[in-house]
């Protein structure tokens, strides 16, 4: 007992109690101590009931050794600090007499007693798994306060000292545990993810360092909460069984930026094969976050090499990674790129779908590169897919859009000729793109042929009649609107946003207060697109201080749509407020909102007709860093702003219109063609004046 007391003293306070197991009787305890003394080096403790041997980090050169007969446990986690050679007797000595006998036998039990009582417990529930109770185990862990929190549970799994299908078993029963006890105490969703994901991290590593990985597939493959952490461990098991594929499918359900992947790899390295790594780091060469960070930061040089990696390489790139390259390099005007991504997937076996080529041709029409949208158009016929009426719809909206109605109407005849009925988007787009080219008689007459094809105006159609018709055919306009009403088909807020525009435009506010009423009734509320036609029409009506009390209303301090924002500009440029204007657009970036050509064309304007050209350019040049491609308007209000200055920054000038080269814009606009031949004319004879001089 005294040599107990002394050690309790010196040592119990700072035990961890890991890693138990009994230490036979039948071998003779004594025995069986110095022998583990002999190989390892360590210390022995005994109370009245059992004994402990506890191995520090060092070997210790004098030992404390216990009775025969005992129970004992193996311990590490010997603190450091007392990991020195055992105390003098002496010394030990003069400590005793510091205490009574009785305060140090009460600190000793106190310590190993509420540290055993854990281990009883962990030693009775590893025997009932062993004996394939499993029931029984299970509502264990529901009785027995065996642990309070993740952290506790990892531990007491890892003192159960179970192998093979028990700690499978275990571990499954623990994670169910772990999720009905967060449950019972209404805990958020967010926090059950988190708990798992951090039970599950310890048993992945655990299963991929015992070569076990089939259990890590099996735990994901029934469905348990994983993380993106987690996902590493499981695509690396995938990658392990030879499906990498599957593991790339599972990489881009759990991406995520961030994710420590050398680290990861670092970590799990010594349980690869060269050739497992090196098939993991290709699977991460196709995570689509990364992929898309090289294009945002406009490093297309680190993303060409990636694209020959990733083709060189064993795991076969998906649509997905050729659309992106394709598409990427095509809006960023990298052509030579672009092609050598086409050669890429010709020499990989891709063949583009229909819905790759929808995909292409909507997205460069969104960027109003009609030209690229036409080439990727006859790439698709000439590789015998056809098109369906999406393909149909958006190349009809593009050639619109690009002043080419003739190529839209052969289109729309084309769909005749090849028995593809148009539906209702078709002829809503007919109809928009007449009626965007002015072509009244033809978009009404589009719009008669709707019952006769049996197909119904919707909402969509009227509005696109409504709008452009009040602009110029007020009368008609209102006819249209009457025979919506007739047709019982409901106006939306998009109806009342038109209506509300027209009556501003008209300067009438009884009447735009009379359909704000009317609509109100009818359960139709402003949105933010109803509220941005109000502000832009009271600062048209020279109300600034109603718009902007309108303004603050909605905004409430933080920046709104950016329709809205940009009347605010508009209201900021005509009160001469640059410094308002300035710290919008400085808000606009900060707040995230993503600006428009409007916005930009608004704002690059409003600095120009003040004198502001430096200002303009910058705000210009930010565009494109943005991923704002500038239109034609953007182009004309610059070339107008540098000529009403009497050319005086020929270099600004020159600039736009190499711009406008490099770029390789398709310059449909008549002003805006008749405006570069007269800015190049103007450079021409600047330069023939200078060298004369």
């Amino acid at each position: 007992m005294f040599r107990c007391k002394l050690f309790a003293k010196s040592f119990c306070p700072t035990i961890i109690l890991l890693d138990a197991r009994i230490i036979p009787r039948d071998q003779g305890f004594v025995t069986h101590c110095h022998s583990i003394i002999n190989n390892r080096g360590a210390h022995f403790s005994a109370t009245s009931r059992k004994a402990y041997f506890l191995r520090p980090r060092k070997p210790l050169q004098n030992s404390l050794c216990a009775k025969p007969g005992y129970s004992a446990y193996l311990l590490a986690g010997l603190s450091q600090r007392y990991s020195s050679e055992a105390q003098p007797e002496e010394h030990r000595h003069a400590q005793i007499q510091q205490r009574t006998e009785v305060e140090v036998q009460h600190q000793h039990e106190e310590t190993i007693h509420s540290q055993f009582e854990l281990f009883d417990k962990e030693k009775e529930f590893a025997l009932i798994v062993k004996e394939k109770k499993f029931e029984e185990a299970s509502e264990f862990l529901k009785q027995e306060d065996c642990y309070t929190n993740v952290e506790d549970a990892i531990k007491f799994k890892r003192n159960l000292h179970l192998e093979g299908e028990d700690f499978e078993v275990a571990d499954q029963m623990i994670r169910e545990h772990i999720i009905q006890s967060l449950e019972s105490r209404s805990a958020s969703p967010n926090q059950i993810l988190n708990a798992i994901s951090s039970y599950n991290q310890e048993s992945f590593h655990y299963y991929l360092e015992t070569s076990n990985t089939p259990s890590i597939l099996k735990i994901y493959e029934d469905g348990s909460t994983i993380s993106p952490l987690n996902a590493l461990y499981v695509m690396t098991a995938y990658v392990i069984k030879g499906e990498l594929e599957t593991s790339k499918e599972v990489m881009n359900r759990f991406d995520a930026e961030g994710v420590p992947f050398e680290e990861f790899l670092n970590s799990v390295r010594t349980y690869l094969s060269p050739t497992e790594e090196n098939r993991l780091r290709q699977v991460m060469k196709h995570r689509r976050s990364y992929v898309e960070s090289l294009f945002k930061s406009n490093r297309f040089d680190d993303a060409q090499r990636l694209y020959d990696e990733i083709i060189a390489g064993e795991v076969k790139p998906d649509e997905f990674i050729h659309y992106t390259f394709l598409s990427k390099f095509l809006y960023n005007n990298c052509y030579q790129n672009a092609t050598q991504v086409w050669r890429g997937m010709d020499e990989s076996g891709f063949k583009p779908t229909l819905e790759f080529y929808n995909r292409l041709i909507h997205g460069f029409g969104k960027k109003s590169k009609h030209y690229d949208a036409e080439v990727i158009w006859n790439k698709m016929l000439k590789s015998d897919i056809k098109p369906d009426v999406k393909t149909y719809g958006t190349m009809i909206d593009i050639y619109f859009r690009s002043n080419e109605s003739r190529k839209a109407i052969k289109l729309f005849q084309q769909m005749t000729n090849e028995k593809i009925s148009p539906n209702i988007e078709i002829f809503n787009t007919m109809i928009n793109g007449f009626l965007m080219r002015s072509k009244t008689d033809e978009a009404m007459k589009m719009y008669r042929m709707m019952p006769e094809k049996g197909i119904k105006p919707d909402i969509v159609t009227y509005n696109a009649l409504i709008q452009r018709l009040m602009r110029s055919h007020e009368s008609l306009a209102f006819e249209i609107l009457q025979e919506m009403n007739r047709s019982n088909v409901k106006p939306d807020v998009r109806t009342l946003s038109i209506l509300l525009e027209k009556f501003f435009e008209m300067r009438d506010i009884e009447s735009v207060q009379k359909t704000l009423n009317s609509f109100r009734n009818d359960g139709i509320e402003p949105n933010l697109t109803t509220y941005g036609v109000i502000i832009d029409g009271l600062i048209k009506m020279g109300n600034f201080a109603k718009a902007l009390e309108t303004y603050k209303m909605i905004s409430k301090g933080r920046p709104s749509v950016i329709q809205i924002e940009s009347s605010m500009l508009k209201l900021y440029f005509k009160q001469k407020n640059f410094d308002a204007a300035m710290q919008a657009h400085k808000n606009i970036i900060s707040f995230r909102r993503r600006p428009t050509e409007g916005y930009f064309n608004i704002l690059i304007g409003g600095f120009i007709k003040a004198g502001y050209h430096e200002i303009a350019k910058e705000f210009y040049d930010q565009m494109s860093t943005l991923g704002v491609y500038p239109n034609s308007n953007t182009y004309k209000t610059l070339i107008y702003g540098y000529m009403n200055m009497n050319m005086k920054d020929s270099s600004g000038v020159s600039e736009v219109i190499n711009d406008i080269k490099d770029k390789n814009f398709l310059v449909l606009d008549p002003e805006l063609k008749e405006l570069i031949e007269m800015a190049e004319k103007s450079l021409r004879k600047k330069k023939l004046s200078t060298i004369i001089r």
